[in-house]
């Protein structure tokens, strides 16, 4: 059963249309026609009761629903297998915008209806680490229940820590994603990806250096010449991996391994289609990037990012189930709710609709295939999470990076980026 029937049987769903043309706000319901109206049933003592289903609302960002027909099918399908074995639950989804500006985003309309219509938040809504860590400190979204805990024991470490703050768990991961290189078959590859090998072999691909936000990359190389890099410890500056990552870096530059115009690329997007197509022989993406051109006939192989000793590093974000109810009735049906799509099986089918990646060790173990699977698990073993724009972690990545931009830019050599560095 797909959304017209659940249309058609609901009558309350569908797109909504605003002046400026069709815009990223869709409610979709996908309770059954028993759910849609008061259940009437009997007491113990035969007499007749009526009682009306208690609703569970969902927020999604639209880039995981509208952007993908696959997914919005594999989401319909599941909230009306739910929809049937819940009757007194009355399902409802909305579509917000994924940014977090303007009115009708995810982020911007919970906080207007916090502050204004409080029964029309969402009980369960999707958001990523930097936009976690704000709604908690600004006390828009509830610690999760125990019952929801339980959900991390299938989870590698890393990602009971995206849902994390200040060591409260407030968000469960359910999709991720981390950068790697992405390479054609006709690129000569070296035979390990330590940053010495890559450079004896040539390998030159691209990657974004624009020194805007924190650069996740350069934060994974830097953190992987720590031998257990530590996940809840303040970033520290040490002198032997930032001299490998400097000196790499100087290397890659003077041998055409790295391109000086990787300063102009703040994000994968917006070079991704020509690695795909070829018309770059490598580069850094996105798994999603690369999972999704491969469903699409790609046949680019994958590797991590260089490393000095080229072990896997990567920083992994999620999007993550939070709720932004605090009511204690309301809670239970919603992690009633929570553990449905969190099902290994369910989580899978939409994670492969969506070119996600699972976060639970169930879901990966047979999601893509046996070698990309086997190497998702060992980044997400030991992977970082992303630091906090305004953290002191970020100051002492943004000097990292502007010794890195500057190098780049032949406007100092590595020695030189070091010394000034430890001289903060």
């Amino acid at each position: 059963m797909g959304y017209n029937a659940l249309h058609d049987q609901t009558n309350r769903c569908g797109f909504v249309k605003r002046a400026a043309g069709w815009v990223f706000v869709m409610a979709l319901c996908f309770s059954m026609a028993a759910s849609a109206q008061d259940m009437i049933g009997e007491d113990a003592t035969g007499d007749t009761i009526e009682s009306t289903p208690l609703p569970v609302r969902l927020w999604m960002p639209e880039s995981l629903i509208v952007t993908q027909d696959a997914a919005s099918e594999v989401f319909g399908a599941q909230m009306t297998s739910f929809a049937e074995a819940n009757p007194e639950t009355l399902a409802e989804l909305r579509i917000k915008r994924d940014s977090n500006a303007g009115p009708g985003s995810l982020i911007t309309t919970l906080r207007s209806a916090s502050a204004v219509a409080h029964g029309a938040l969402p009980h369960l809504t999707l958001v990523r680490r930097a936009d976690l860590v704000a709604l908690v400190r600004d006390g828009l979204v509830d610690p999760m229940p125990a019952r929801a805990a339980s959900l991390l024991g299938d989870m590698p470490l890393a990602m009971g820590e995206l849902g994390r703050v200040d060591g409260v768990l407030y968000g469960i991961p359910y999709l991720a994603e981390f950068k790697h290189l992405a390479y054609s078959e006709s690129a000569s590859a070296p035979e390990t990806w330590s940053f010495d090998s890559v450079i004896d072999a040539r390998f030159a691909y691209q990657f974004p250096a624009q020194n805007a936000g924190i650069n996740d990359v350069l934060y994974a190389q830097y953190q992987a010449g720590a031998e257990d890099p530590p996940l809840n410890e303040p970033l520290m500056l040490t002198e032997d991996p930032l001299r490998d990552l400097f000196d790499y870096v100087q290397r890659g530059v003077r041998g055409q391994v790295l391109d000086p115009g990787a300063l102009q690329y703040a994000g994968t997007s917006a070079y991704a289609d020509d690695v795909i197509s070829g018309a770059l022989p490598a580069g850094v993406l996105t798994s999603t990037e690369y999972l999704r051109a491969r469903a699409a006939g790609s046949t680019l192989l994958f590797a991590p990012l260089p490393t000095a000793n080229g072990s896997p590093a990567a920083v992994v974000d999620a999007w993550m189930w939070v709720i932004p109810t605090a009511e204690a009735d309301e809670q239970e049906r919603t992690v009633d709710m929570l553990f449905y799509l969190m099902d290994p099986r369910r989580q899978m089918e939409f994670a492969q609709a969506t070119g996600a990646l699972p976060t639970t060790r169930t879901a990966l173990n047979d999601f893509f295939d046996v070698r990309y699977d086997a190497f998702a698990a060992r980044v997400f073993s030991r992977a970082l999470i992303p630091i906090t724009a305004d953290s002191r972690d970020a100051v002492v990545m943004r000097a990292i990076q502007n010794a890195v931009a500057a190098i780049l830019a032949g406007e100092t050599d590595a020695e030189s980026a070091l010394d000034a560095v430890l001289a903060r």
